[in-house]
């Protein structure tokens, strides 16, 4: 039997175990964010109480909310587990009026048919080492004077949601302050002489 349930925190590790297992990356403290932001937007779906599939259907304010999370074990693909799950993340975002996600790829077309508009193209950026320049003409190296990094107690809040603000259709001060609380590092401009944030980074030093 096919059952949709909201996430309790007991269900964390299933949830995190979920997204890896499909190579996505959840970072320290994301899914609690998650859940932290919207009481009730993460779901899971257990078949037989197993886990089979996840999906984050968060509301950040009534204007914007955002899908994520949406996986469904590789063992339970083709049984409608998917279909059950992103029914039910449309469902209860029913009353908001924009809501975003991240499509990878191959999911592109089915996005589109649920009437999904693109609207941008994110573009994944790594750190090259020098011997690979000429193997990779279109990648700017990082170099370390490019970047200087500080801990977050050193950068406020408002340079924090300023930057969230730039990469965001609609502001989200709920999130960004739980970021703030659990994120050890960010990253700013060199030396950050106009004050703005321009990465974040989550740095585990466990």
């Amino acid at each position: 039997m096919l059952e949709i349930k909201p996430f309790t925190p007991s269900d964390l590790d299933v949830v995190t175990r979920l997204a890896r297992e499909k190579d996505f990356a959840p970072g320290v403290g994301d899914i609690e964010i998650y859940a932290n932001t919207d009481r009730q937007g993460i779901w899971l779906a257990w078949l037989d109480n197993e886990p089979a599939g996840c999906i984050a259907a968060v509301t950040y304010n009534p204007g914007y909310a955002f899908i994520g999370l949406f996986v469904v074990k590789s063992e339970y693909q083709g049984q409608g587990v998917g279909s059950r799950l992103w029914e039910h993340a449309l469902e209860t975002l029913n009353n908001v009026e924009c809501i975003g996600l991240e499509a990878a790829v191959q999911r592109v077309s089915f996005y589109e048919k649920a009437g999904f508009e693109k609207d941008c193209v994110t573009t994944r950026r790594q750190k090259m080492c020098l011997s690979d320049q000429s193997q990779h003409p279109n990648t700017t190296l990082l170099r370390r004077s490019d970047i200087t990094v500080v801990p977050l107690r050193d950068v406020s809040l408002e340079a924090i949601q300023r930057y969230d603000e730039r990469h965001e259709i609609s502001p989200r001060p709920h999130p960004m302050a739980t970021t703030e609380r659990m994120y050890k590092g960010v990253m700013q401009q060199p030396q950050g002489q106009d004050g703005n944030v321009y990465a974040l980074a989550c740095l585990d030093l466990g």
